[in-house]
């Protein structure tokens, strides 16, 4: 006697923007390890972030996370249970090196050797407003 009427959907919007995901990170490349003339140190890498180009921009990355991702050989059980060949080396950026923009970062465990030349994922977190450049109120 009774039956249930479904309600009615609201039409789609036609030509709605579509949001785009934050960027959470900037992508680098490894150029080497700290060094001196004779000696490297394998426990601090160099990193080229992408569009900087200055040690005053790279500034604003000190405090922030890096990753290395890489695939093991063997498969081990990663975050939500599956079984992944795939692996993460974390980091955080220490300071500038130089005057090109080039940032240092440690690794815990340090970086192998293979991954000169790899991509490096800097993220925009941990925030730190001391390093956030002053906006003039106009």
């Amino acid at each position: 006697f009774f039956h249930v009427v479904p309600k009615a959907m609201p039409a789609k919007k036609e030509g709605g923007k579509k949001r785009t995901p934050p960027r959470l990170f900037v992508p680098g490349t490894m150029c080497g390890f700290k060094r001196s003339l004779r000696t490297q140190k394998m426990k601090t890498s160099l990193v080229a972030i992408e569009g900087v180009r200055t040690q005053k921009s790279a500034r604003w990355y000190l405090g922030k996370r890096c990753c290395y991702i890489h695939k093991g050989i063997t498969e081990k059980v990663g975050i939500r249970g599956k079984a992944t060949k795939v692996r993460a080396m974390w980091g955080k950026v220490t300071k500038a090196h130089g005057n090109s923009g080039v940032v240092r970062c440690k690794f815990s465990p340090n970086l192998p050797a293979k991954a000169i030349g790899a991509r490096i994922r800097v993220y925009m977190f941990p925030w730190n407003p001391e390093h956030t450049p002053k906006v003039s109120k106009a």
